[in-house]
């Protein structure tokens, strides 16, 4: 039982940090590129905001992933997890 515990822990950390990686490169490509016309769907920005924005939240979540994986604030990964 450990065992799945632990693999399910791995594929969560995985998971959003790939997603975290996908946002922080969207926003990044949206800064470099100038995008003024940039948006999507499930966010209420565009434009430069919304890159910055992604960018912002790549960030946070790469962040409360490492939190979690070291055992520091483990908490801010489900937080993430619900906002994702």
């Amino acid at each position: 039982m450990r065992a799945i515990a632990w693999l399910l822990r791995i594929f969560c950390y995985l998971f959003h940090t790939l997603i975290s990686v996908a946002l922080l490169a969207l926003g990044v490509v949206g800064v470099v590129s100038d995008a003024q016309h940039m948006k999507v769907q499930m966010l209420p920005w565009q434009g430069t905001g919304l890159a910055h924005w992604l960018i912002g939240l790549g960030l946070v979540g790469l962040l409360s992933v490492l939190l979690a994986v070291t055992g520091r604030l483990r908490f801010l990964l489900p937080l993430w997890s619900v906002y994702v």
